[in-house]
């Protein structure tokens, strides 16, 4: 394991976060269920255009960061070793880890839980966002083991995880396309996610925007008094359908989607080859 002298929260540990993919970013860029951020939040954040925290987040990061040192500290009593450390792989990808017992081999990672359901969830099963940090941990450290100890308040619930290959090459993967295309949008040979704007165009389409906001709850409007309506008269009528020289009104009976996520037989196969091919669109929208 290779580590660089950085002290976590510092304003040079902030700086180097800037250049490369750590823990906490690599499940916002695969997207991973639970993350805080997606990948192009991530990579705003990168450039410069990271949003800054509500003081609810902010709070809730630093409990966490306190319970890190509490329950560290708990476990190296019991005979572990735990130190807090940044270690180091390919150029541009890193891990802050809440520690590392090097005589172990084992890694720590800390979470905390405000939410006495969430707890009792995330002791039963570690959700996809966590598993990720821990095999990205995994990942840069070449370490095969990592305590995942999840504590609310003041319970803690600790196991063993173990490291994933096939996880982590796609972890690999995907890091690799977004320091590929960081660099890209910084040397100017890939547009800019966003840049601030302000011109006569500009002026024309916040004009546009609303007037198709007012329009839409017109439309919400008119939709609703025809959904009353109709379901009145069926009802009246005792009919499925109705018709007149203008109009047809019926019941249409639809089948609800799958929910594929609740299919345990497709849990551990990778269902992006069967995607369609995605499609790009405008979006504008209100502040």
């Amino acid at each position: 394991m290779i580590t660089k002298n950085l002290v976590q929260g510092s304003p040079e540990w902030v700086e180097f976060r800037k250049n490369g993919v750590g823990s906490s970013d690599i499940a916002s860029i695969v997207n991973a269920e639970g993350s805080f951020q997606n990948r192009e939040e991530v990579m705003l954040s990168k450039l410069g255009f990271e949003k800054p925290l509500t003081d609810f987040q902010k709070k809730l990061f630093n409990e966490g960061h306190e319970w890190e040192t509490v329950v560290r500290d708990r476990l190296n009593e019991q005979g572990f070793n735990f130190a807090p450390c940044v270690a180091v792989g390919e150029e541009g990808m890193f891990a802050s880890l809440d520690g590392a017992d090097v005589s172990k081999e084992m890694l720590l990672e800390v979470k905390s839980c405000s939410s006495k359901e969430r707890f009792a969830e995330y002791c039963e099963k570690i959700p996809e966002h966590y598993n990720a940090q821990m095999q990205w941990a995994m990942f840069i450290t070449g370490y095969t083991k990592t305590m995942f100890a999840i504590v609310h308040d003041g319970e803690l619930n600790v196991r063993v995880v173990e490291a994933n290959k096939e996880v982590q090459l796609k972890l690999e993967s995907a890091a690799k396309d977004f320091l590929r295309d960081l660099a890209g949008i910084r040397s100017g040979m890939m547009p800019m996610p966003v840049k601030e704007v302000y011109n006569s165009d500009v002026e024309r389409l916040i004009g546009l925007k609303y007037g198709a906001v007012e329009l839409g709850k017109r439309l919400d409007e008119i939709e609703s008094e025809i959904k009353a309506i109709s379901e009145r008269l069926l009802t009246e009528n005792n009919a499925l359908q109705l018709t007149s020289p203008h109009i047809t009104i019926q019941w249409v009976e639809r089948e609800g989607s799958v929910d594929y996520k609740k299919i345990p037989e497709l849990e551990k196969i990778d269902l992006s080859k069967y995607r369609k091919r995605g499609s790009r669109f405008i979006k504008v929208t209100l502040k």
